[in-house]
Order: structure tokens, then C-alpha cells, then sequence
């Protein structure tokens, strides 16, 4: 994702959101969530993590983030195979690229980290 994206107070959201999915989708092989685990709180899966659990291909812990130092002690990363399914589950649940914006699908329902 290009740095300018990342430095804008708004994000990509709404039909950007949908058109970066799009691409990415089109252009990928897989997709990866990043997940904080914390000390002394429970860790299950959320609704998005239930839903694409057919499509996880690996978990990877780590302490960096593509190419940032370390950001946190207990990371992994969720990877899974970029395919139709797994884009339909993410506009159906997200409708921004930090996961802040839920949809009225899911609203409430579905864990943001």
C-alpha cells in the first residue's frame, strides 16, 4: 500500500475500499490480517477470523511488520488465499482498509482487530 494512503486522516473507504479489494484480489495470490495477542486476555477468533478460517493457509508469528521494527512482543500474521470467497467476506464485514468502518452486515458482530 502506498505511504500516502497510510498517512491520510480518511483511509481508503466506501467505493475505494471496494476497488482496493478488487485489485488486490485480482493481483494476489493471498491476503494477510495482522493480530495483536495479549497477555492475560482471550484470544478466540472473531466472526471474520470464523468466517475466512476456510481459507487460512498459515499463521506466522512475528515481531516486525513489513519492514517496521518491532511494533509488538506477540503478532501474528493470518494469511489466507486471495480467492473469491475470501474478498466477499472482507467487503461484507469491512468497508474501510483499517478496519475501522464495519458495514451494516456485520455491524456489531464482527471483531475489529
Amino acid at each position: 500500500m502506498p505511504y500516502w494512503m497510510l498517512k491520510s486522516d480518511k483511509g481508503i473507504s466506501g467505493e475505494k475500499f471496494d476497488m482496493f479489494i478488487n485489485i488486490c484480489s485480482a493481483n494476489s495470490t493471498a491476503i494477510s490480517f495482522s493480530k495483536m495477542l495479549y497477555a492475560d486476555y482471550d484470544n478466540k477468533p472473531c466472526t471474520v477470523e470464523q468466517l475466512l478460517n476456510p481459507y487460512l493457509i498459515t499463521s506466522i508469528e512475528s515481531r516486525r511488520w513489513y519492514g517496521y521494527s518491532e511494533i509488538h512482543s506477540q503478532m501474528i500474521q493470518l494469511i489466507y488465499a486471495a480467492n473469491d470467497n475470501v474478498k466477499r467476506i472482507i467487503l461484507e464485514c469491512y468497508d474501510d482498509v483499517f478496519k475501522k468502518k464495519q458495514t451494516e452486515t456485520f455491524k456489531g458482530n464482527v471483531c475489529l482487530n
